[in-house]
């Protein structure tokens, strides 16, 4: 219920934030991913519970989120996504998520310097 309440209308009909489905079925995890990397961004204490409750892969939705607020050039969420991560995965994971992170806005920063 709180997955539903966590995202607007204009995130899609309700019936798309399900996180029941048969748990074997590759749409089901698909649709558990893409709901753990919506609320990543605004409710990170939520998105945290459903990945651990549904076993789904933390670095790879974290690290994706990461790269999708910096593409969007979204620092402030940014900072508050990777101080949120730090403390719930392991010393190598979070390189993995940093790592990603630091290529894609020394990319951006690269772009905005020759765009001119």
């Amino acid at each position: 219920v709180e997955v539903v309440k966590s995202l607007n209308d204009s995130d899609g009909p309700q019936w798309k934030h399900s996180l029941f489905g048969n748990p074997s079925e590759p749409e089901t995890f698909r649709r558990r991913c893409l709901i753990a990397e919506a609320l990543a961004e605004k409710h990170f204490d939520l998105a945290f519970q459903v990945i651990y409750e549904f076993n789904l892969p933390a670095v790879d939705i974290y690290a994706g989120v990461a790269a999708s607020l910096a593409e969007r050039k979204k620092g402030g969420q940014l900072t508050e996504l990777l101080k949120n991560i730090k403390g719930t995965i392991d010393e190598d994971d979070w390189d993995q998520v940093k790592n990603k992170d630091f290529l894609i806005f020394h990319i951006l920063s690269w772009m905005i310097l020759t765009s001119g």
